[in-house]
């Protein structure tokens, strides 16, 4: 809201004038990118600055027809948009411990990522009286207040989504609430082409099983980043699922997941070397692919590190799931 000046009516007229500018400049922005796109590519505060000031200035605003060309053009800054995702080092905001992993280490607390909380979706992560892991949607207010009418529907099924995120997360995912780490957010998965958790389009589908929640892929690759979990002493963006420096080790243990009990079961010449160094050629793969439950501990490894594309790694891969096998074996 715009206030009175205390000291002179220059100072409020001068507040008032640039509180306009900056509507108008908010407005000529928001004209250039469809109501879809703009609920998912702008960041929480952005969208609510520039709701407050229309709800303020120009409750009656209804933007001018976008013609063809300016949409091509906007699709093209889209595209740009989805490949250039936002850096988890570009973020800002005080510091929080967080434990990053690979699978069987001890954890090692390092600083997680600095973030704004005004820039982000809040997923609160808390223990309750009997020990189980909650997670809550964090509900801006802004949400309640004047929204545009062409925005409404994109917000409402944002706020779905966000909902049914945490709900999942909090009935899948109590293991990995309690220790967030990439090996306790694939366990128990069923690791298997076509099922990779790690893939947006099979993590939405997971979702729609608590709610049709209406978000697709690209409106997923535009919003994920601004997607936080916050725990009392740590924190992550969940884009570190899909992308960022922490991507790899989320793969890594998705693999690890898929073959640790194939090559706990096998021969043990199956865990002194690999058996087929040179890969697979196409063919081969495609019979793979049709008959999964039968495959060879390496087959396997081979299928699914080119599902999470580590196939160049796997080296580093089947050291990673021997070293889970032997230490199962120890303990």
């Amino acid at each position: 809201m715009i206030g009175k000046s205390k000291t002179s009516t220059g100072g409020y007229h001068k507040s008032r004038s640039q509180t306009i500018e900056k509507t108008r400049r908010s407005q000529r922005k928001a004209e250039f990118i469809p109501s879809r796109n703009r609920v998912f590519v702008m960041t929480p505060k952005e969208l609510q600055e520039q709701w407050e000031s229309y709800g303020d200035e120009m409750e009656n605003y209804v933007a001018p027809p976008i013609t063809e060309e300016e949409l091509l053009d906007m699709d093209s800054e889209l595209e740009i948009l989805d490949e250039d995702m936002i850096s988890i080092d570009e973020t800002v905001g005080p510091p929080a411990a967080s434990t990053f992993v690979k699978p069987g280490a001890e954890p090692e607390f390092v600083i997680s990522p600095e973030v704004s909380l005004g820039e982000v979706y809040s997923l609160v992560v808390f223990p309750d009286r009997e020990g189980r892991w909650l997670c809550r949607f964090e509900i801006p207010r802004w949400m309640f207040s004047f929204i545009p009418v062409e925005n409404r529907e994109y917000i409402h099924r944002l706020r779905n989504f966000l909902e049914a995120l945490a709900n999942w997360l909090e009935k899948e995912k109590q293991e990995f609430l309690r220790r967030p780490t990439p090996e306790n957010f694939v366990r128990k998965e069923d690791c298997r082409p076509g099922n990779c958790l790690l893939q947006q389009k099979v993590f939405l589908q997971r979702l729609h099983s608590f709610v049709n929640h209406g978000i697709t892929e690209a409106d997923f690759s535009r919003l994920q980043d601004k997607i936080w979990l916050f725990w009392p002493d740590q924190s992550m963006p969940l884009s570190a699922v899909f992308s960022g420096p922490q991507t790899a080790q989320f793969r890594l243990a998705w693999v690890i997941e898929g073959c640790f009990r194939k090559y706990l079961e096998s021969e043990l010449h199956w865990r002194e070397t690999r058996r087929y160094p040179d890969g697979f050629t196409r063919e081969e793969l495609e019979l793979m692919g049709s008959r999964f439950e039968l495959l060879d501990p390496e087959e396997r490894l081979y299928l699914l590190c080119r599902e999470v594309e580590m196939v160049k790694k796997i080296d580093q891969v089947y050291r990673a799931v021997i070293e889970r096998v032997n230490k199962h074996a120890q303990n």
